[in-house]
Formats: C-alpha cells, structure tokens, sequence
C-alpha cells in the first residue's frame, strides 16, 4: 500500500491512454506541483458523488495511475499537462487532512494469462473496432489512423475503452474487470452493441409517406 494524490475527474482513465489537463485550481496546482518535483505519479478517479471543481468530490474506489510525461507552465501558476495512465488501484482509505485528496491505495494487476480464445477474441474485437471507428468517423468527420491498432490484447481491449463513446459509468465497469479475457470479452461486446446506434445517428430521417391517392378524410 502507497499513499497516492487522487484527482477526482468526470472521465475515466485506462492503463496506457493519455490525458490532458488544465490545471488551474489552486489545490491541484500544489499537487502537481508536489508530483513535478518528486517524480511522483497522481491518481484519476471517476467523480461517485460531487464535481470536479470546488468542494471534494467523493471518488469511486478503482482509478488509474497516471505519470506526468508533458507539462507546459502558464501564466498565474496554472498549467497544460499531458499523463499517460499505468497502473490500476484500489482505494483503501481517503485522507483528507491536506488541500487535495489522498489515497492511501493498492496495485491491482490484471489477472489471467493471454490464452488462445482471448488471441481469436481480440482478433474479433480488432475487426470491429476497425469498423466502430470508420461509422464514428462519418459520424464526427474525424480521421483514426487504424493501423496503429495494437496487438496485445488487453492493450486493444484498453484503446477500445478509451475510444467507445460510452456514459462513464460502463467505462467504469471496464476498468474494474480483473480479468484480461472477461475484459476482451466485454469491450468486444460493448462495442458490437455500439455500432448500430452509431449507424442510426447517420441513417437520413424517415419520410412520412404522401398522402398519393388515399385520404384520411
């Protein structure tokens, strides 16, 4: 067990995806100013109860690590940073003695190894996240660059978290999966599921039928 400064945000990070920031409370100033200068990580927690800003928000209990790989100082002490998440944890206990939240947290690791139907699995999941991205680029105009998809597994399986235009809270449920073949196995369906909703945005609205040669009269 660690102590780890929580950032309660209304996003959900997941192992290996970026997150940019704008820092400008002045609690989270002094905490990333602390994790700057000691080269240590922070934690992103998904808000449970509260808001970003203001008074403490109450954080769900599984969060990401997140090291700070860019930073780009502003005016008025506020800055634009750039962390990539790592590890996943679990809160045990919350101290809030100081200006920003902190956790006193434990790793939790994916489990499981990489077996031959995770391998066919992810190879269905690539097919249609490939697929997921070309609907949600027509939807939004927006380019995805596909052959950067990952191969490992849960590395795909993570990308498709980031990526799926999901409410937090299904998000959420995936980053609390334990299992590399339970979480390769819901992402793919989540993301099936997705898609249709996707086309329905881009469908051209339904004519009502002329009227022709019958009336309702």
């Amino acid at each position: 067990m660690t102590d780890l400064p929580l950032f309660p945000l209304g996003t959900v990070l997941f192992p290996g995806m970026p997150l940019s920031l704008h820092i400008f409370e002045p609690r989270y100033r002094e905490m990333m100013n602390y994790c700057i200068q000691e080269k240590k990580p922070f934690g992103v927690c998904l808000i449970e109860k509260g808001q970003e800003v203001g008074s403490p928000a109450q954080p769900h209990l599984v969060g990401c690590m997140a090291q700070i790989s860019q930073v780009r100082p502003l005016e008025d002490g506020r800055m634009n940073m750039v962390a990539m998440g790592s590890d996943r944890f679990r809160i045990d206990s919350l101290d809030f003695s100081q200006s920003y939240l902190v956790g006193n947290v434990t790793s939790i690791p994916i489990q499981g190894d990489v077996t031959a139907v995770t391998e066919k699995r992810s190879h269905h999941l690539r097919v249609v996240l490939t697929e997921y991205l070309d609907v949600l680029s027509n939807v939004g105009e927006v380019q995805f660059n596909l052959s950067r998809l990952p191969d490992d597994p849960l590395e795909l399986a993570y990308l498709t978290a980031a990526l799926l235009q999901a409410p937090t809270y299904d998000k959420q449920k995936i980053l609390e999966i334990d299992d590399v073949s339970t979480l390769v196995n819901h992402v793919y369906d989540i993301c099936r599921r997705e898609i249709p909703l996707l086309r329905q945005m881009i469908s051209p609205p339904i004519q009502p039928a002329s009227e022709g040669m019958f009336s309702l009269n």
